[in-house]
């Protein structure tokens, strides 16, 4: 939860008008040395699922799964794997043996505390 959490606090901080350059220039300066500006057109660019409810339609939905499987095709296409990966949705038991899993349990978790 404390991942998830600190995750959540930013993306509050990001929208909030107030804090948000701030925050923008804290991130910048701790994990890219890009600007404020450059940061500005980084999460201009960048779809941020802001709340654990947003995260999980996006693991639940089709548009993961067709996105993904987009990704792996590339992926395979231009030898960036040397085989075509298994990605999972769900549970581990869901999953069953994925080599990439995308499993909303932890977002779930948080949102009912």
């Amino acid at each position: 939860h404390a991942i998830i959490d600190a995750f959540y606090t930013i993306n509050q901080q990001i929208a909030d008008p107030a804090t948000r350059d701030e925050t923008l220039i804290s991130i910048g300066e701790k994990f890219s040395d890009l600007d404020l500006q450059s940061m500005r057109k980084v999460v201009q660019q960048t779809k941020f699922y802001g709340t654990a409810e947003e995260g999980i339609a996006l693991f639940n939905g089709d548009t993961l799964k067709s996105t993904m499987g987009k990704v792996v095709e590339f992926c395979v296409e231009y030898e960036i794997v040397d085989e075509m990966p298994k990605v999972g949705y769900g549970a581990k038991s869901a999953a069953g043996s994925a080599r990439l899993r995308f499993d909303p349990t932890y977002m779930k978790s948080y949102s009912q505390k």
